[in-house]
């Protein structure tokens, strides 16, 4: 069963988006990150760490701490968070990363024990399974939201070359989210050389197989 109104961020990549997030350190401390930290350091983007993501309502800021399992009691709220009923119908929030947390009653009672330092070993798998589902669909809600800002910009700038105008200016957000699309497409361009040389093993193992090996034969057929 859903838990409807438990959501949470998982996605580091929501740090690109933010022009200042505040950093839960280990001792307990916290540390303030502005957006130009980040094109000075690119790795941070990726860096794994307990940050906020403020979620603005008119009735002030919402913090959603990455990680942590925030539970929402209004449910027209939830939708405006994680845009619509289905957590998928709206664009808007994709920025943030929020998304339900697809559990059990008994995990998500779990989950919150262990983040309060508790042992849950029955129930480790599945708390493991949620958490990276959520990450996963939290990562993909961020990039969702970077290949827009990727796109409008791209428009933008082929619009001020073809008017002949000065050359394009880019916000700290767009630089950031460059920086994001050119690690996917490099990741993009190794997943496929992967594939084509495992298909090239796999091509050479049945040549080598021999024409007289029935199996090759049938493949042949």
């Amino acid at each position: 069963m859903r838990q409807n109104l438990i959501l949470l961020t998982m996605s580091p990549l929501a740090k690109i988006f933010l022009k200042r997030f505040r950093v839960q350190n280990p001792d307990g401390s916290e540390t303030i990150v502005r957006a130009e930290e980040l094109l000075d350091d690119p790795s941070r983007i990726w860096k794994e760490e307990k940050f906020c993501v403020p979620f603005t309502t008119c009735a002030g800021n919402i913090p959603f701490w990455s990680g942590v399992p925030l539970p929402i009691q209004d449910q027209q709220q939830r939708d405006v968070l994680i845009g619509g009923r289905s957590g998928y119908d709206g664009q808007e929030t994709d920025e943030t990363g929020l998304v339900l947390l697809d559990v059990e009653m008994d995990v998500l009672s779990g989950i919150f024990q262990v983040m309060s330092g508790g042992k849950m070993p029955a129930i480790e798998k599945k708390i493991k399974e949620a958490m990276k589902q959520a990450r996963q669909e939290s990562d993909a809600r961020c990039m969702a939201a970077a290949r827009r800002v990727f796109q409008r910009m791209q428009m933008q700038r082929r619009s001020i070359e073809e008017d002949g105008n000065d050359s394009y200016t880019p916000s700290t957000t767009e630089r950031l989210v460059a920086l994001v699309m050119e690690k996917e497409a490099t990741a993009e361009v190794q997943r496929q050389s992967a594939r084509d040389e495992s298909f090239a093993a796999t091509m050479a193992r049945i040549e080598k197989a021999g024409v007289k090996n029935a199996a090759h034969d049938e493949i042949r057929n």
